[in-house]
């Protein structure tokens, strides 16, 4: 009898799926990170633009890592590549301090609300956590090289 690594079809749904979750993620990245003066304002008012361009760059820097590795390892899933694992964990570890500081040292709960502060970051850590998850199980199962 003979074994294949032939991924199955839920193999690539979900690695689709992790590409275009990870570029939506960094078109909010760039977003952010190029928004003018004008399209600044627009999207905030005077307490969360004074919060956002108070941001140290180290956590920009974590969003970026967040961003652009999460796209990165959906990219390395799609070839196939175990590398994925790595690339999922330092993304997923990035937007989880992005979190935390978030939450315990800056008054962004109550600039933001809930949903900006808590459900969207817990829900990017636990697909992020997901995607390390199955990219270790598709790594086991030989479908990555």
């Amino acid at each position: 009898m003979s074994t294949t690594n032939k991924p199955s079809t839920l193999f690539w749904v979900i690695a689709v799926l992790a590409l275009l979750w990870n570029l939506t993620g960094v078109s909010f990245y760039l977003l952010d990170a190029y928004a003018n003066e004008g399209m600044l304002k627009a999207m905030y008012n005077p307490e969360q633009l004074a919060y956002v361009k108070a941001i140290p760059a180290w956590l920009t820097a974590l969003y970026a890592i967040a961003t652009w590795g999460g796209l990165l390892g959906a990219i390395l899933l799609l070839i196939r590549k175990k590398w994925a694992a790595l690339l999922f964990i330092i993304s997923t570890l990035s937007v989880t301090v992005q979190t935390i500081y978030g939450l315990t040292a800056t008054n962004h709960l109550d600039l933001f609300g809930s949903g900006q502060s808590i459900v969207l970051p817990l829900l990017v850590i636990i697909i992020g956590f997901f995607l390390y998850w199955w990219s270790k199980k598709c790594t086991a199962k030989n479908w990555l090289r």
